[in-house]
């Protein structure tokens, strides 16, 4: 045997832990974007709480309020990517079920 080779069913594995790294830091959520010219990544929250003229978005660096006036656009996060970010962690680390995820993948647009 060559000292390079890989069994297919582990090269299978390995590739679909790639995609799936991959996709998980490009996944986005919901993004706001700022009249400034940035963004905020998140989940929008729907806060009966807050003033309408406020915008709360639950990001990795926690809850930012944004004015309403300061927000140039919104673009949800579309349904497969909801559905990816909620099946991600509950997929086993075993081949079969990594592959079949991966196919989810792309069978729905995200690889």
């Amino acid at each position: 045997m060559d000292s390079h080779y890989v069994p297919f069913a582990s090269m299978i594995r390995i590739l679909a832990t790639i995609l799936l790294a991959l996709h998980a830091n490009s996944a986005s959520a919901d993004v706001v974007r700022l009249e400034s010219g940035g963004e905020i990544r998140g989940e929008l929250v729907r806060d009966g709480d807050l003033p309408r003229s406020i915008v709360a978005v639950d990001s990795a660096w926690g809850r930012i309020l944004v004015k309403r006036s300061e927000v140039a656009s919104i673009t949800p996060e579309a349904p497969a990517e909801a559905e990816y970010r909620r099946r991600a962690p509950t997929v086993s680390d075993t081949t079969a079920s990594q592959m079949a995820h991966a196919l989810w993948c792309r069978d729905n647009g995200l690889g």
